[in-house]
Order: C-alpha cells, then structure tokens, then sequence
C-alpha cells in the first residue's frame, strides 16, 4: 500500500505555528498555539491586518493571557514597544474589562504614557485628534459627550491603582480645527473640556469607589 501523502510534500502546519513563529514564541507550546490561532481565526473573521507590529500585538498578547501565558504576553508586548509595560499588564489583569475598550486601544485614541516631566508619573492618553467626527456631529458639545462617554468606558484602566494614575488630553488643537475654532476659541475650548473631563473622572471616581482623584492635564502645550 502506497502512502497518499508524497514524501516530499510538507506536513499539515500546526494552528496557530506561523503566528507564533512571527512573535517570537515557542510553537511547541499547545496554549501558545491554541491562543494564536483563536487570533488568527478573530482577524480574518474582521479583516485586520496580518502585521503584528506596534500597537497591533495588543490582541496577541491579550490572547496570550486569556490562556495563562502571562509570560509569554509580556515578551510579546515587549517586542511590540508596548510602552509602559506594566499599564498593559495592569489592564489584562483587569477583571473588568469591556470589549468595546480594545477599539479605542487599538486605534491609539486610548494609550499608556510616563511623563518625565512629572517624575516619571503613569497615566492614560485621550487622544482627541483621534476622534472621527462627521460634519453633522461638529459641534463642541456633542465632542465634548463623546470624549466624556470615552473616558466612563474607560473607567477600569484606573481602577487597578484606584484612581492613582493621570489622565493627559491630547490633540487639542487637530480637534479644534474640525470644529472651526481659531487660536483664541481653541485655548477656550481646551480649558472647558479639560474641566468636564475632570468632572466625569470625579464621578468615576465615586462610583467606583477610588482613593484619589486622578489627575487631568493637557500634554499638547
């Protein structure tokens, strides 16, 4: 009896092998594998890219996790310049984490920071310039809902140090384009959504039951 398979013809790849391969990862691990196929399966189902740079490990990792690779996840961010790390690990850990977060992950209007300029403080970055707002959506208030709607989303990435983290606002000025501000209703702009934004992060901070009020500052002066 002949063997259907010719001898020269390569074997079935393993679920998952290429993707772990493309990490850095051990493709003997069968977590590693499941976890990188479940991914692969997830982005051609939505249609992401195949690239796995920057930004773009943070499914890989968070897949990585959700099967107790905790080590494996971190040298995955690690590799991606996932900066500061350890925010990142915070949010895994996170026993509340909405999947509606990761979008705004992804795209970057979410993101970890550490600003030398104030003693090498952690915190988040709301990046406003990030924000896709139609015309008819151009209004300062309807913005200002939206960012605020974010940051409520966003409650848990504060909640792993309770409240001890920064908020920095960013794109200030792209956003005030949109909106038809010149340089004067832009520095007014700014000021009164740095205030509301404090005043959501106040409410979070309430509900949720936080021992400090995080602090809220624009990073785009």
């Amino acid at each position: 009896m002949t063997n259907s398979r010719s001898q020269s013809e390569p074997a079935p790849a393993i679920p998952g092998e290429d993707t772990a391969l493309g990490l850095g990862l051990d493709p003997g691990c069968g977590r590693v594998c499941d976890a990188m196929a479940g991914l692969d399966a997830f982005r051609r189902r939505y249609g992401m890219e195949a690239s796995l740079s920057g930004r773009r490990v943070l499914p890989a990792a968070r897949a990585l996790y959700s099967v107790g690779c905790r080590d494996e996840a971190l040298d995955v961010l690690k590799s991606g310049a996932c900066e500061p790390v350890d925010l990142w690990i915070e949010l895994l850990d996170a026993e509340e984490c909405p999947a509606s977060l990761w979008p705004l992950l992804l795209s970057g209007m979410l993101r970890p920071a550490r600003w030398t300029s104030r003693g090498s403080e952690a915190g988040w970055v709301l990046d406003l310039g990030r924000m896709r707002v139609r015309p008819e959506e151009a209004h300062e208030l309807m913005v200002r809902r939206a960012a605020g709607a974010v940051i409520e989303r966003a409650g848990p990435l504060w909640s792993a140090r309770r409240g001890r983290l920064m908020l920095g606002v960013d794109g200030f000025r792209k956003l005030a384009r949109v909106l038809g501000y010149g340089r004067r209703g832009t520095q007014a702009f700014r000021c009164e959504m740095l205030t509301y934004l404090r005043d959501v992060l106040h409410r979070e901070s309430c509900r949720r039951g936080w021992r400090a009020m995080p602090v809220v500052w624009g990073v785009d002066l």
